[in-house]
């Protein structure tokens, strides 16, 4: 049973290109159309292959750089509220010939800096990326 047959029409550079590839590889034009055809289409399914591969790897990357700014991002936050209540006992001991801050003013401003907080959160999550 004869093979199927395609016609092509090719501009004049790709032709004399495959010309030259057949005369190098000592091939027909058919020959080498075919091979070029049938070497393309197989290609084809690997590159499919490989990018899904890649895409998979890029997903989990991502989701592991998701996690880690998460938890990095508590870590922060934690160190600014330490540093916040660290500068402001500071500055009462210090304006207050060295009388530390009382207990319940402590309180009063670790409820503050709660608060605050969570606003500018609430903030930051809901604008969009543009406007931070």
């Amino acid at each position: 049973m004869a093979s199927p047959q395609v016609t092509v029409r090719l501009d004049p550079d790709t032709y004399k290109t495959l010309i030259k590839l057949a005369e190098l590889e000592k091939k027909t034009v058919a020959e080498m159309t075919r091979a070029l055809i049938e070497q393309g289409l197989g290609k084809r399914q690997t590159i499919e292959d490989d990018l899904i591969s890649e895409l998979r790897m890029v997903r989990m990357e991502l989701g592991e750089l998701t996690a880690k700014s998460v938890k990095l991002g508590g870590i922060a936050a934690y160190y600014a509220r330490l540093a916040t209540i660290f500068t402001a006992e500071t500055m009462h001991f210090t304006t207050n010939n060295g009388q530390p801050m009382p207990a319940e003013m402590k309180k009063e401003r670790a409820l503050q800096w709660k608060e605050e907080s969570r606003q500018q959160a609430k903030k930051l999550l809901e604008a969009n990326f543009d406007e931070i």
